[in-house]
């Protein structure tokens, strides 16, 4: 059976008592461990523990560390993800599989073509947790170590960084031809389904960056960025 993962962002000591009520009634009541139960709990940090259940009722929940789990980082290339903004359940499926797949952080970008300058507003801090929200469950559920980081929104032209790629359905390149270093970030940026303007086309290459495609079918824009980065995570470095 397997062995559920739960995030603590907390120390992992040898001895940990839960006192949240909703922490207690989802390992209760979604996850139905009891008395004797083992979990799994990382930090996000680096550190995985396996513990059992050694009491528990709808105020305490106490764990006893079984055994400290060796982990290693799967992938040695860091991807930061620029994805243009899109519509709430496509991103929210966007940052799913992003985390799952291994991205190392996430930066939504306001673009031209896919949130005008007002709708950014709507953008707040809520939403915010609910992509870390998003980001948790992921790495619950994927067995990842690490929790990715994901930043406010900004606008494309408030990017400043001198390496890395974007997407465009025009570029001459296909991805697989784009040199990478290993122990690096990439920055890597895709464009809503309307691609992006003139402008930030010529933006990004100012800057240095350079330009690749997919090649045919076009993909959605939550589809290529998770295409994109796994295919650049999991290839032969």
């Amino acid at each position: 059976m397997r062995i559920s993962r739960i995030f603590f962002e907390h120390e992992l000591s040898n001895q940990l008592i839960i006192t949240d009520s909703e922490r207690i009634n989802y390992m209760r009541n979604a996850l139905r461990l009891k008395e004797e139960s083992q979990c799994i709990l990382f930090n996000g940090k680096g550190s995985e523990n396996l513990y059992i259940i050694s009491q528990v009722d709808k105020k305490n929940l106490a764990l006893q560390k079984i055994d400290e789990l060796v982990i290693t980082d799967s992938f040695k290339l860091k991807i930061k993800l620029y994805p243009s903004l899109i519509k709430n359940k496509s991103m929210d499926w966007l940052i799913q599989k992003a985390t799952e797949v291994g991205v190392y952080q996430i930066q939504p970008l306001i673009t031209e073509y896919s949130k005008s300058n007002s709708e950014a507003k709507k953008y707040s801090s809520d939403k915010l947790l609910h992509w870390e929200k998003i980001i948790i469950s992921a790495c619950e559920q994927s067995g990842r170590h690490y929790i990715p980081k994901i930043f406010p929104p900004i606008h494309a032209k408030e990017i400043n960084i001198n390496n890395g790629l974007f997407l465009d359905v025009y570029a001459e390149n296909h991805l697989d031809s784009a040199e990478i270093q290993n122990d690096e970030i990439l920055n890597l940026i895709i464009g809503p389904e309307g691609g992006f303007s003139k402008d930030e086309s010529e933006l990004f290459k100012n800057l240095g960056l350079k330009s690749y495609h997919l090649s045919l079918p076009i993909l959605r824009s939550e589809t290529a960025a998770v295409v994109a980065s796994s295919l650049l995570l999991t290839r032969k470095q």
